[in-house]
Protein backbone atom coordinates (compact mmCIF):
# COMPACT_ATOMS: atom_id res chain seq x y z
CA UNK A 1 0.00 0.00 0.00
CA UNK A 2 1.13 3.16 -0.91
CA UNK A 3 0.23 6.72 0.99
CA UNK A 4 0.30 9.96 -0.10
CA UNK A 5 2.14 13.16 1.07
CA UNK A 6 0.73 16.38 -0.13
CA UNK A 7 3.40 18.96 -0.82
CA UNK A 8 2.13 22.61 -1.46
CA UNK A 9 4.67 24.88 -2.10
CA UNK A 10 4.67 28.71 -3.38
CA UNK A 11 7.49 28.16 -5.91
CA UNK A 12 8.03 24.90 -8.17
CA UNK A 13 9.87 21.75 -7.89
CA UNK A 14 13.01 23.37 -8.91
CA UNK A 15 12.75 26.41 -6.77
CA UNK A 16 12.26 23.76 -3.79
CA UNK A 17 14.60 20.96 -4.65
CA UNK A 18 16.22 21.40 -1.38
CA UNK A 19 12.78 21.44 0.92
CA UNK A 20 12.55 18.35 -1.47
CA UNK A 21 15.03 16.62 -0.46
CA UNK A 22 15.30 17.04 2.79
CA UNK A 23 11.65 16.19 3.27
CA UNK A 24 12.75 12.70 1.33
CA UNK A 25 14.90 11.95 3.72
CA UNK A 26 12.96 12.64 6.86
CA UNK A 27 10.37 10.43 4.70
CA UNK A 28 13.65 7.73 4.78
CA UNK A 29 14.39 8.17 8.59
CA UNK A 30 10.96 7.31 9.53
CA UNK A 31 10.73 4.11 7.03
CA UNK A 32 8.89 5.90 4.27
CA UNK A 33 10.27 5.67 1.07
CA UNK A 34 9.67 7.27 -2.19
CA UNK A 35 8.17 4.80 -4.82
CA UNK A 36 7.76 2.30 -2.57
CA UNK A 37 5.50 2.44 0.19
CA UNK A 38 4.97 6.72 -0.20
CA UNK A 39 4.55 9.43 -2.96
CA UNK A 40 4.65 12.90 -2.59
CA UNK A 41 1.81 15.04 -4.60
CA UNK A 42 3.49 18.27 -5.05
CA UNK A 43 1.33 21.39 -6.59
CA UNK A 44 3.29 24.45 -6.89
CA UNK A 45 1.66 27.65 -6.90
CA UNK A 46 4.77 29.66 -8.89
CA UNK A 47 3.77 32.97 -7.44
CA UNK A 48 0.07 32.46 -8.37
CA UNK A 49 -1.70 32.10 -4.65
CA UNK A 50 -5.29 32.25 -5.85
CA UNK A 51 -4.23 28.34 -7.20
CA UNK A 52 -4.41 27.43 -3.16
CA UNK A 53 -7.77 26.79 -2.57
CA UNK A 54 -8.15 24.58 -5.49
CA UNK A 55 -4.80 22.62 -4.65
CA UNK A 56 -5.94 22.42 -0.87
CA UNK A 57 -9.29 21.28 -2.56
CA UNK A 58 -7.34 18.34 -4.51
CA UNK A 59 -5.35 17.11 -1.62
CA UNK A 60 -8.27 16.66 0.59
CA UNK A 61 -9.95 14.83 -2.37
CA UNK A 62 -7.14 12.35 -3.47
CA UNK A 63 -6.82 12.44 -0.15
CA UNK A 64 -3.78 12.60 1.31
CA UNK A 65 -2.61 12.03 5.07
CA UNK A 66 -0.31 14.65 5.30
CA UNK A 67 0.00 18.47 3.67
CA UNK A 68 2.96 19.81 3.93
CA UNK A 69 3.05 23.71 3.22
CA UNK A 70 6.79 24.79 2.64
CA UNK A 71 8.49 27.78 3.36
CA UNK A 72 6.37 30.81 4.60
CA UNK A 73 3.76 29.57 2.06
CA UNK A 74 0.23 30.80 2.62
CA UNK A 75 -0.92 27.56 2.91
CA UNK A 76 0.23 27.09 6.01
CA UNK A 77 -1.82 29.80 6.89
CA UNK A 78 -4.75 28.77 5.24
CA UNK A 79 -5.00 25.15 6.49
CA UNK A 80 -6.86 26.43 10.03
CA UNK A 81 -9.52 27.38 8.00
CA UNK A 82 -9.87 24.32 5.11
CA UNK A 83 -9.53 22.16 8.15
CA UNK A 84 -10.39 23.40 11.55
CA UNK A 85 -7.27 23.35 13.37
CA UNK A 86 -4.26 25.26 14.86
CA UNK A 87 -1.33 25.98 13.21
CA UNK A 88 1.63 23.79 13.51
CA UNK A 89 5.18 25.40 14.17
CA UNK A 90 6.76 21.87 13.05
CA UNK A 91 5.05 22.20 9.48
CA UNK A 92 7.51 25.83 9.69
CA UNK A 93 10.49 23.32 10.35
CA UNK A 94 12.40 23.41 7.19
Amino acid sequence: MCEHRGFLSPGSPESDAFRLTVFRQGLNETGFVVGRNVAIEFRGMQGHYDLLPAFVTDFVRRPVSVIVASGTTPGALAAPTFFGFQHSRAANAF
